[in-house]
């Protein structure tokens, strides 16, 4: 009897040890299955941090992408140095995003933008972006008519630099008041030598944008042998006529306020008539009787005949031929208005990292 209670005992004992070892295993357990949801929670919180970050970077991105391909607004060259101007704003998937663009010298400027996604402190980023002054890029010519190195300037004609920051007769459209302040305190002198010489690569450059990047912004050519003529119908320019570049010497009719911005693919002869603007021709440009207002860029060799006249700024970057008559009248003014486009004043970026700012 003794003997059957005590075997009893034993085996109660044994199942409590049994109860309080599977207890402890259930807790053990409970703890392990805590500290993976604790764990899972983490990573998850960490994960969408990380992708709310990712968010807001690529928002920030797209905004400043979004200023690189923005029509340059109307007061851009009048912004004050570190103010900011042409500001974007809006969304990308579930981000946020705006940006603006601060200027940090005469044609150098800095693209900014902040996105914003979820609760994750702002991501931003930044480029460094080129952008065409127009007085700036006048006031660094260093002659009339500037050449190629290794190239002749033969000029039978007149090139006169005594007298470039003179507002002339006639005025451009916009007239030269406003930026005659800017090229006097840059050219203090108003004289420019006649002719210069630079890199042949540079001549036919406005700063960052070399032929190549004028030939991609610049759609309205022209090619082969034509005569510049203002044309209009009803009183209204018809300038969707490509050779239709203006009325320099008649500002009061329809055509006088129409300033081109026209490029030539190859070699262009241009005999008699009138325009004012920018004309870049790719090849070879020979104007007889020809009278131009603006800027004249010429890839390769420029030949004045005859009357020809021009009055601005010539680059020619295998060199210029000018006959006995033909002339060219520095003018910073007719020069500066030539450069006034918007398709020109688009943002172009600085060689370098992509984007600035914390990855």
């Amino acid at each position: 009897m003794i003997a059957h209670r005590d075997r009893r005992r034993v085996r109660l004992e044994e199942s409590g040890a049994a109860l309080i070892i599977v207890v402890l295993l259930m807790m053990a357990l409970t703890a392990i299955a805590h500290g993976l949801l604790l764990l899972a929670r983490f990573e998850f919180l960490a994960a969408r941090a990380g992708a709310d970050q990712l968010g807001a970077r690529l928002a920030a991105e797209a905004a400043v992408s979004t200023l690189l391909v923005s029509e340059a607004s109307p007061g851009l060259a009048s912004t004050a140095l570190w103010r900011s101007t042409d500001s974007t704003s809006g969304t990308l998937l579930d981000a946020s995003f705006s940006g603006s663009i601060r200027r940090l010298s005469r044609e150098l400027w800095m693209a900014e933008g902040w996105g914003m996604r979820g609760r994750v402190t702002p991501a931003e980023a930044s480029r460094a972006l080129w952008i065409l002054d127009p007085v700036a890029r006048v006031a660094a010519s260093t002659a009339v008519l500037l050449h190629g190195e290794g190239t002749l300037a033969q000029h039978h004609g007149t090139v006169d630099g005594s007298r470039v920051n003179e507002i002339p007769t006639p005025e451009p459209p916009e007239g030269c008041q406003r930026m005659s302040e800017a090229l006097d305190s840059l050219l203090p002198r108003g004289v420019l030598p006649p002719t210069g010489v630079q890199p042949m690569h540079v001549v036919a450059t406005l700063g960052a944008l070399d032929l190549d990047s004028m030939r991609a912004r610049i759609q309205a050519r022209v090619e082969g042998v034509g005569t510049p003529e203002p044309r209009q119908r009803a009183g209204v320019c018809l300038t969707e006529y490509v050779w239709n570049w203006g009325d320099p010497g008649r500002p009061s009719q329809p055509c006088g306020r129409h300033l081109v911005t026209i490029l030539a693919e190859g070699d262009l002869a241009v005999a008699g008539g009138v325009g004012q603007g920018l004309l870049v021709v790719i090849g070879d440009a020979d104007l007889l009787d020809t009278r131009f207002s603006g800027l004249l860029i010429v890839g390769g060799r420029l030949t004045l005949r005859g009357s020809a006249t021009v009055v601005g700024l010539v680059r020619a970057a295998r060199g210029a031929s000018l006959e006995q008559g033909a002339s060219i009248v520095g003018s910073t003014c007719w020069a500066t208005a030539s450069l006034t486009s918007p398709i020109l004043a688009r943002p172009v970026p600085v060689r370098g990292p992509r984007f600035l700012g914390p990855r």
